[in-house]
């Protein structure tokens, strides 16, 4: 059985509630700041307004990029739970790998949100969900879900592949491993469509046979190994 870690399931609280916490503190903290020197109190209080006024927006921005499915909770709980079932299927999918996988699900990478990483001596692979079942169809070299652009998925799987490839040139001595990104789409859906721009598309139902057998390639076991605990201290 392969080893699961879920960020978000693990994680204690509501991260975007931590958030807003952050940006309230900061505030307090700058208005009881004010007090201590002297001024004009109006013009002191307009700036301090400004700085938490732009210190929210930024920290909802880096938020809801990193805590999409928090976000989701909070907003359209309808398809949080929606998603929360497809996390779900994908995992115990994935957990019926054998003991050489780790899987690292629904968490924050270098400011990118990963929905699954694998990692294994048989090859890393950054997995995206496709939350939509309608057909695939590309337009000016996007890839849409029916009306849906899956423009910013592709992007992320692609940009998080080269940036594990860099972190793990840099933490094992130049060593090159660039993982396949592959997106996942509902059972609901026939996929007709197997590979967009280097990246695989499979089903969930032919998830690991897609791993373990056409995407599978050999890499060190102590390399592999190293990785996954590099992974578990730092982001999990």
């Amino acid at each position: 059985m392969a080893f699961i870690e879920n960020k978000v399931a693990n994680e204690k609280g509501n991260p975007v509630l931590k958030h807003f916490m952050l940006v309230l503190l900061s505030g307090l903290t700058l208005v009881g700041g004010m007090y201590f020197f002297p001024g004009e109190r109006e013009a002191e209080m307009s700036a301090i307004l400004m700085v938490v006024l732009i210190i929210g927006v930024l920290t909802i921005f880096v938020s809801k990029r990193l805590n999409p499915m928090a976000w989701k909770k909070l907003l359209n709980r309808a398809e949080f739970e929606e998603l929360a079932a497809q996390e779900k299927k994908v995992e115990d999918s994935l957990s019926q790998l054998d003991d050489s996988y780790f899987i690292f699900s629904n968490f924050s990478f270098e400011l990118f949100h990963i929905d699954h990483l694998v990692v294994s001596e048989n090859g890393f692979f950054v997995l995206g969900r496709v939350p939509f079942a309608d057909d695939f169809n590309v337009k000016n070299n996007t890839l849409f879900a029916g009306d849906n652009s899956l423009e910013t998925i592709t992007a992320r799987v692609w940009r998080v592949c080269h940036l594990v490839n860099i972190i793990i040139s840099k933490s094992f001595d130049g060593l090159e491993i660039m993982p396949v990104p592959v997106l996942v789409v509902p059972d609901a859906y026939k996929v007709s469509m197997r590979e967009f721009n280097g990246i695989a598309i499979t089903s969930m139902s032919d998830l690991n046979n897609l791993l373990t057998k056409k995407l599978k390639f050999k890499i060190n076991k102590e390399h592999a190994e190293g990785f996954a605990v590099y992974m578990k201290q730092r982001y999990m």
